[in-house]
């Protein structure tokens, strides 16, 4: 099966669980308004129903959970047969799932002159179909770029594996969609133009403020335009273009640095938030070597490599760096790369789980890499690696590139009374970047 199909198949599974998750506890909450038959009497010519309160035992709502994980194949649509439902059970519901925070449909006004008629659903104007019909529209119209993109990196999916409420990386809003307006009306400053800074600055114009975004570089992304690189990353490009079209009204600029002098003076009133990221570390007594670089360097093309490196550091970055420089295949070719990973623990991307991390080891066992686990580098110098596992040293002295791989260091930007946002804040995922940005900015 090609990669591309491997994605689709995946993000099937996704969307087709989650729906399936709703279903589930539509049904649940659905017998909880009450499921017991009325009383038949004899002069009655019609059926009628009492609907009393059943109690949901811990054990029926484990069994329920246990079926999420169950589900192959799962209906897209959440279906109530209106001729065996009630307006009254409806408005249960209704109010059930908005407590929970899932999307819901509006009970409609058709009563039919009777208290237990069946009625029919509207869509609310908060409902998740108004959503649809935009995606129809952009679809139609070939703006793909406008479409909230989906990574296929599976964090919808563990939520709802393991119990966890629904969560997605490039929505921090999946749960609920509305950013409310902000009863004062600011000027903002948002000082980097990364996925942090670009979440910041599209909350706050939707709150109504009148919003600059100050970026150094030449364009938008940030670390993205680092991080799309490696194998089986293309996807994440969706998430700058898809960040960048929702910029409309905000005043972006570009190729500027934002200087004391400058938030003193035209930017004296506005409140700052700022998103200016983080940098790879180094370390220090290791850059004697010959040739030094970090990941960040060979992935933005920075620097080249040579045909014999030493990757330190077994994290995502590491591993994606060393099946990004390793030969597709492992035929031995004369001048094909030979690369050694160095982590100092017992296993590789611990903070990472799921097909993703498997399908990488994978790779990089595939295509040779050797991988040294809970081994510590001892001695560098400037043409000599040692490093020691288990007890015993090793020496390699035919390595033309040191490569680190070891982390970010937060960017300190001297800027009082600032939001801090992003990595520039606390090192972290794209989730927790996208989250953070746009928790704080819908407060403002």
């Amino acid at each position: 099966m090609s990669s591309t199909k491997r994605r689709k198949s995946y993000k099937n599974i996704c969307s087709k669980l989650l729906a399936g998750t709703l279903l589930i506890f539509s049904m649940i909450t659905l017998t909880a308004c009450g499921t017991t038959k009325a009383k038949e009497t004899k002069n009655q010519t019609k059926e009628t129903k009492k609907w009393e309160p059943l109690k949901i035992s811990e054990q029926e709502k484990t069994q329920a959970q246990k079926e999420v994980k169950q589900i192959s194949t799962i209906c897209q649509n959440i279906k109530i047969d209106k001729n065996k439902v009630t307006k009254k059970d409806l408005e249960n519901l209704y109010q059930i799932l908005t407590k929970k925070g899932y999307p819901t449909a509006q009970v409609g006004q058709e009563s039919h002159g009777t208290k237990n008629a069946p009625v029919k659903f509207k869509p609310s104007k908060t409902s998740h179909g108004d959503k649809l019909k935009t995606f129809y529209k952009q679809a139609k119209a070939g703006k793909t770029d406008e479409i909230r993109p989906c990574i296929g990196c599976g964090r919808c999916l563990t939520g709802i594996m393991f119990g966890k409420p629904i969560s997605c990386t490039v929505n921090p809003a999946v749960e609920k969609e509305e950013i409310d307006e902000a009863p004062v009306k600011k000027k903002v400053l948002v000082v980097g133009g990364g996925p942090a800074g670009m979440e910041a600055a599209y909350v706050a114009k939707k709150r109504g403020h009148e919003v600059v975004l100050c970026e150094q570089s030449d364009r938008l992304g940030g670390q993205l335009n680092i991080a799309c690189v490696p194998i089986g990353k293309q996807e994440i490009t969706k998430v700058v273009k898809y960040m960048k079209s929702q910029l409309t009204g905000v005043d972006v600029r570009l190729n500027t640095t934002v200087t004391k002098e400058m938030i003193e003076n035209e930017f004296k009133d506005y409140e700052i938030i700022t998103t200016v990221g983080a940098t790879p570390k180094e370390i220090a007594p290791y850059k004697v070597f010959k040739q030094t670089m970090t990941a960040d360097d060979i992935l933005s093309g920075k620097k080249f490599p040579g045909r014999k490196i030493v990757i330190i550091g077994g994290g995502s970055v590491g591993c994606e760096t060393a099946d990004y420089l390793a030969p597709l295949i492992n035929d031995l070719f004369p001048t094909n790369r030979d690369i050694t990973l160095i982590e100092m623990t017992k296993g590789l991307m611990t903070g990472e789980s799921g097909a993703t991390k498997s399908l990488l080891t994978r790779r990089m066992m595939e295509k040779g890499v050797k991988i040294e686990l809970n081994s510590k580098i001892t001695y560098v110098d400037e043409n000599t690696i040692k490093y020691e596992k288990n007890h015993q040293e090793y020496v390699l002295d035919d390595v033309d590139t040191l490569v680190f791989a070891v982390g970010y260091n937060p960017v300190a930007l001297p800027i009082e009374n600032a939001h801090l946002i992003g990595d520039c804040q606390k090192v972290g995922t794209l989730k927790d970047a996208i989250t953070n940005a746009y928790q704080i900015t819908k407060e403002i």
